[in-house]
């Protein structure tokens, strides 16, 4: 098993990431009352859909998409539609004040520079690998910032800890057994990939 980084020649066309929660529903036959059970492990779904090119254009393709078939190797994909960074202005090197403990959905920053902010539907990469989404806009201030998250916390990250914002990631895989490119004279049709969060 290898993980790779996303190759910058293959930028795709179009981009979804969403948040697959984990947990069970029903309705109940008495009263029609609708109940919901969090397992708190959600993971991300990255779907991508690549430009139709040339066949000189898209070098490495399909050995690419060849190499992450079948699930066993992996690789590291960002919310291509966000250019990797937040639409609000934290910079610098934020690291955790407090330790984030599994099932946590907040997310206490240090080292921010006051008057900062990151905005809801910006994304976070914890030490441990974790992309998280802020849910509600945020802005620091003493040196702090309170971060609310759409997820929760699967594994314990200490106090201390960086919090990455440049081109946060996951490791995705695809678990298609086949996937490939469509070939007609002198193009490559676009290609659509649908990768699943895995740790």
């Amino acid at each position: 098993m290898s993980t790779v980084d996303w190759p910058a020649r293959l930028l795709p066309q179009t981009c979804s990431l969403r948040l697959r929660k984990s947990g069970s529903m029903f309705t109940s036959p008495f009263n029609g009352t609708m109940q919901a059970t969090d397992f708190m492990s959600e993971r991300w779904i990255l779907s991508v859909q690549l430009a139709e090119q040339s066949r000189r254009d898209p070098r490495g393709l399909e050995s690419f998409i060849g190499g992450l078939s079948g699930g066993i190797n992996r690789v590291r994909g960002w919310h291509f539609g966000k250019r990797g960074i937040p639409l609000g202005t934290l910079r610098g090197t934020p690291t955790l004040a407090l330790a984030a403990s599994f099932g946590d959905q907040q997310l206490a920053l240090n080292n921010v520079v006051n008057g900062t902010t990151l905005l809801a539907d910006d994304m976070l990469m914890l030490i441990s690998g974790q992309l998280v989404q802020v849910s509600a806009d945020a802005l620091a201030s003493g040196g702090l910032m309170t971060v609310n998250i759409t997820s929760h916390i699967r594994e314990t990250a200490s106090a201390g800890s960086a919090v990455g914002w440049n081109r946060p990631y996951a490791q995705f895989m695809l678990p298609a057994m086949e996937a490939g490119a469509v070939w007609s004279p002198g193009r490559i049709h676009g290609v659509a990939l649908d990768l699943v969060e895995t740790w």
